[in-house]
C-alpha cells in the first residue's frame, strides 16, 4: 500500500515525533511511505503578516535549499522516503493508496488533491489554535477528510 504523509514542515517536536513514529511501523510493515514536506513551511498566520514568521521562512528554506533538501541532523529516526516540494498539486504529489493532513494547514492541501492520490484522512492531534488564525483551524474540521483511527500501529 502507497501512503502519503503531508507535514507543514519538518521540526524536532513532539507532534513530528509522532508522525515518524507511524511512518516508520508502516514502513516495517511493508508499505511505502513517502513524507512529504514544503520548501518553505506553511503560513500559519493566514489573514495576517507576521515579519518574524516570515524570516523564519526564510532561514528554514535557504537551510533545505544550500544543504540539498537534506533533512536537518538531529532530526527522528526514520526508515521512509521524504520529497520537499515547492509547490503542492495532483503533479506533485504521488498517487497512492492513501494521503495524511498532519495539521490544519496541510487539511486544505489534501481536501484539493484528487481522488488518484488516496483516501483522504487528517491526523488530528490537537486543537492547533496556537499562533494560527482559529477561522482556518475551525474550517479544517469540516473539510471532507476521515480522522485517522491509528490504533494498533
Amino acid at each position: 500500500m502507497k501512503i502519503n504523509f503531508i507535514v507543514p514542515e519538518i521540526s524536532r517536536t513532539g507532534g513530528m515525533r509522532i508522525i515518524f513514529e507511524y511512518a516508520n511501523r508502516l514502513t516495517s510493515r511493508g508499505h511505502e511511505v513517502t513524507l512529504y514536506t514544503p520548501v518553505i513551511p506553511f503560513n500559519n498566520y493566514k489573514g495576517s503578516v507576521m515579519k518574524h514568521y516570515l524570516k523564519y521562512q526564510i532561514k528554514y528554506a535557504k537551510n533545505i535549499v544550500v544543504n540539498g533538501k537534506k533533512l536537518p541532523a538531529n532530526i527522528y529516526r526514520h526508515n521512509f522516503k521524504f520529497e520537499f516540494l515547492w509547490l503542492f498539486n495532483n503533479y506533485t504529489v504521488r498517487d497512492a493508496d492513501a494521503v495524511i493532513a498532519t495539521s490544519w494547514t496541510t487539511s486544505y492541501i489534501v481536501n484539493k488533491l484528487n481522488a488518484s492520490k488516496g483516501k483522504k484522512f487528517y491526523l488530528i492531534q490537537d486543537y492547533e489554535n496556537w499562533n494560527s488564525n482559529e477561522l482556518y483551524v475551525d474550517k479544517s474540521y469540516s473539510l471532507l477528510l476521515k480522522e485517522l483511527p491509528f490504533q494498533n500501529i
